[in-house]
């Protein structure tokens, strides 16, 4: 009976192979109690039927004693075993929330698609709530309906065939329910996630929104989103709740017919005087998970749906790729044969083309809106993927090459710089473990050393979402400094000049040569003049072509030579 339980309920959750899932311990110490529940349901119906069978007729008070004291204990039993049933279902939550390990968090962060971290965490929420709430028990109960129906029938086979006859009507309402509501809930739930992005898109652009007065107009766009998402789920919320009344009422007239059907066959002297209420109790109880899992059939849905989308990734057998720390690689950076395009996308921004940096070389890219600057910048830092061809760092490729160690010899500074939540340190040390003199060196490096000492608590000041408010200029040279930590050997700056005064691109300008002397490869997206006259090429881009070309000569005449499809010929081998 344990296993038909677990059965009946685990499969919705895990199919594999060996220990079947980690989350089976629990499920199976579910099904255990879920035994000892439905047995000691027995209790109160058998307690019935021998108060009237046999206490009533008998008159005898010891009797009347005993059995009481006897369902007393039974039905403490009951209490335990259905706590501990929700305990276990409990921690089988928390035990998912440990699956969603760092690599999951890490996919989630990676992905292409936008929300999709969000949307994890979402599915996690959903199915988190509907273990730990007890949605899932009525799973573990259904199998014993047909054990409450063998009983009724041994009680009498009338109440038996009035309970499986019940048990077939409702069941072809859950089923009903399945059919026309499923993808209903589905749709409601995908609306109300693109109003909850929209929202969260309005939120990022406050300043402009509020700046240029359209607080209105953005609040009707997001309110459509939100009233279309709310009709939906108010048309499932009204199908839910008839199919919900339909089996409450039903399973009510099937027990008001059991009353009716003990009292005939007790006034024909069929059965004994507790069949009238015995049988009722039974009758509920053998319905109960159904009418239960109509009542839930959304979250039903829902987690069902969640569980397809995250279930099978937190649960699949999972080899943790561990990887070797490579040393500093030569600042060699070569792109062959490559085609960008933008995240999801399979048209090429660019054509083919590929290209070499070599040690301390400052290159500018340089193109229209749209051309492909940032995303080639994306391609190089490993960040997104090419249509086609391979980047090298120092002979590796860094689209194979772990994040967590490539990551070290890389800095980044993206067109929208952000900071995370905490302190400026954690933020410049990229929430790693540093000394503080390699903090404060970044910071020097970078020029970002005197404003940080001008803000509160200097180094400790706490920034991002909670924290206190930084300016767009402070958030570059903030940026800048966790780019310039650890002196990476490839520096890839998306318009570093932009919010900066006059002044600051002064330090700039010092910083990225300082850079340079410590071999540094630097590749910088930008339109100003000042930092391209600083660099030793420029690389043009364009949907016609790529093409590199001197400073001088295209701040003198914006045209440049096109770009070889092979890594130019003065590129060092790596070892």
């Amino acid at each position: 009976m344990a296993q038909a339980a677990a059965a009946g309920s685990a499969s919705l959750w895990t199919k594999l192979p060996g220990t079947r899932g980690p989350l089976s311990p629990y499920f199976m110490a579910t099904a255990g109690f879920t035994v000892i529940v439905n047995l000691t349901l027995l209790v109160s119906p058998l307690y019935m039927l021998q108060v009237y069978d046999r206490v009533l007729t008998s008159g005898s008070m010891e009797t009347l004693i005993l059995i009481t004291i006897l369902a007393i204990g039974l039905l403490i039993v009951y209490g335990v075993a259905e706590a501990a049933r929700r305990r276990a279902v409990a921690l089988a939550s928390t035990k998912l929330q440990s699956l969603y390990d760092e690599e999951e968090f890490a996919n989630g962060l990676q992905t292409l698609k936008q929300g999709q971290l969000a949307g994890d965490q979402t599915d996690l929420s959903t199915m988190q709530t509907f273990l730990t709430h007890g949605m899932i028990l009525p799973f573990f109960d259904l199998p014993f309906t047909p054990f409450f129906i063998g009983v009724m029938f041994l009680i009498h086979p009338i109440l038996g065939f009035l309970a499986l006859g019940g048990a077939v009507l409702l069941l072809v309402i859950a089923f009903s329910s399945e059919k026309f509501t499923r993808d209903r809930v589905e749709e409601a739930q995908k609306a109300e996630n693109s109003a909850r992005l929209y929202a969260a898109g309005l939120e990022r652009q406050r300043s402009a929104i509020i700046a240029m007065g359209m607080i209105g107009p953005a609040f009707h766009a997001w309110k459509q989103r939100k009233d279309a998402a709310d009709s939906r789920a108010l048309g499932n919320a009204s199908e839910n709740a008839a199919y919900s009344s339909t089996t409450r009422g039903l399973r009510m007239v099937l027990q008001s017919a059991a009353l009716g059907i003990g009292a005939v066959l007790v006034i024909k002297q069929q059965a004994s005087p507790g069949t009238i209420v015995a049988g009722s109790i039974l009758l509920g109880r053998a319905l109960a998970p159904i009418d239960q899992s109509v009542g839930m059939w959304r979250q039903i849905v829902n987690a069902r749906t969640s569980w397809r989308k995250l279930g099978k990734k937190l649960l699949s057998e999972k080899q943790k790729q561990s990887f070797t720390a490579l040393p500093r690689p030569d600042p060699i950076l070569e792109a062959k044969n490559l085609e960008i395009s933008v995240p999801g996308g399979d048209k090429p921004l660019v054509p083919k083309f590929g290209i070499s940096f070599e040690e301390s070389n400052l290159t500018a890219l340089v193109g229209g809106i749209g051309s492909g600057k940032t995303t080639f910048l994306q391609t190089l830092a490993g960040a997104w993927p090419a249509l086609s061809g391979t980047v090298h760092l120092g002979g590796r490729d860094v689209h194979r090459w772990p994040s967590a160690d490539r990551g070290r010899y890389i800095g980044y500074v993206p067109q929208d710089a952000e900071l995370l939540s905490g302190t400026i340190a954690q933020n410049i040390a990229r929430f790693g473990e540093a000394d503080a003199n390699d903090v404060i060196n970044a910071a020097r490096v970078s020029g970002a050393h005197r404003t940080i000492m001008s803000m509160p608590d200097g180094y400790d000041t706490r920034v991002g979402p909670g924290g206190n408010h930084v300016s767009a200029g402070q958030k570059q040279l903030i940026s800048l400094a966790r780019a310039f930590f650890g002196s990476p050997a490839l520096l890839l700056l998306d318009e570093p000049s932009a919010n900066l005064d006059r002044h600051l691109h002064q330090v700039l300008f010092t910083a990225l040569n300082e850079m340079r002397q410590r071999g540094t490869i630097i590749v910088l997206a930008t339109h100003d003049p000042r930092l391209i006259e600083q660099c030793d090429r420029v690389i043009l881009m364009s949907p016609q072509r790529v093409a590199a070309a001197r400073p001088e000569d295209y701040l003198a005449a914006p045209i440049a030579e096109p770009v070889s499809t092979s890594p130019s010929p003065f590129a060092k081998r790596a070892d």
